[in-house]
């Protein structure tokens, strides 16, 4: 576990605010208004659990892992920070692999139920931090083929759908 050592600049892995106020201008007002509900909820159901905190990877994926003699291991912190350890889990809860990754887990620390409580609306805010990366974030270094190879389309379809179930 990366509790041992901070990152040199610790990063949040909840930038609600932040992501909202910059997609405001890159979305039809209908769609600023539904993250802006899911944003309140998101808050006001973390509110409610106390999940664990610690230091997040930020980026938990299979392009993160790597398979070695002594078992799986993450690489790539660059998106590491002080947070709630269950947002770690999102990008896997969603997934069939969740009760192997989360037993896995479980060997190195506890997984509370405040946590699996907690990872619907962690899945909210990295899909509105997500959303903002292609829309905001990598165009300002590559251009925008997120919007046109339909990765922002694709965040925008999956907070509707939570919305949805959610709100």
């Amino acid at each position: 576990m990366a509790d041992s050592s901070a990152p040199e600049f610790p990063r949040s892995t909840h930038r609600l605010s932040r992501s909202l106020g910059e997609l405001h201008p890159q979305l039809a007002s209908a769609e600023v208004d539904l993250l802006r509900d899911l944003a309140g909820a998101v808050r006001n159901n973390l509110a409610q659990y106390s999940p664990s905190r610690g230091i997040c990877h930020g980026d938990v994926s299979l392009d993160n892992l790597l398979v070695t003699g002594d078992g799986l291991a993450l690489y790539d912190f660059d998106l590491a920070g002080p947070g709630f350890r269950a947002a770690d889990f999102t990008g896997v809860a969603t997934t069939p692999y969740w009760e192997d990754f989360a037993a896995g887990y479980r060997t190195r620390l506890p997984i509370t139920a405040d946590d699996e409580a907690a990872v619907p609306y962690l899945v909210i805010a990295a899909r509105i931090a997500n959303l903002c990366f292609h829309l905001v974030d990598k165009p300002r270094f590559r251009g925008t083929e997120s919007r046109t190879e339909g990765w922002a389309d694709r965040e925008l379809a999956a907070l509707k759908k939570a919305a949805g179930q959610l709100l």
